[in-house]
């Protein structure tokens, strides 16, 4: 059988809130669908997050392939900032956060091990999925530690 693991925590996000982490590519959303469609990224890509930015002010919904296991969150009128470090066996990141409005959202980073809708593609194992026989078992680690960020 098929196993995954994700670890969703959410995040106060404000106006100034920055994310920053590495990946190779993102899946895109479909209307109702898992994703089908996954675009490579590069440096210098909008939708690349690997120097410090802020989020879209629209919704963002999306996995990130290729993940480096890094992620960054930053909240520089609080002189705040969080690391994220997760183990090899989480590859992705999903990120998540409604439309930014006048009052404090969210956002979430959420290492996973497998690609939104891997339990039903083609061939769950190639999207992150592992099988786990009798006796095994699948690990994820995460340290989220807070930090102070002054610039």
């Amino acid at each position: 059988m098929p196993y995954g693991m994700g670890l969703h925590p959410w995040f106060v996000r404000e106006s100034d809130t920055q994310i920053q982490f590495n990946s190779k590519s993102r899946w895109e959303p479909q209307a109702e669908q898992p994703p089908s469609f996954e675009m490579p990224l590069h440096c210098g890509d909008r939708n690349h997050f690997g120097e410090p930015q802020r989020l879209p002010s629209g919704l963002i919904d999306h996995a990130y392939a290729g993940w480096d296991g890094h992620a960054r969150i930053r909240w520089p009128s609080r002189g705040l900032a969080l690391e994220m470090r997760a183990t090899d066996s989480s590859n992705h990141l999903v990120v998540y956060s409604p439309p930014q409005q006048a009052t404090h959202g969210f956002v979430c980073l959420e290492p996973v091990t497998h690609r939104n809708g891997a339990h039903i593609a083609a061939d769950p194992l190639v999207q992150g999925l592992v099988e786990l026989r009798r006796g095994q078992h699948l690990e994820l680690e995460v340290s989220l530690v807070v930090t102070s960020d002054l610039i």
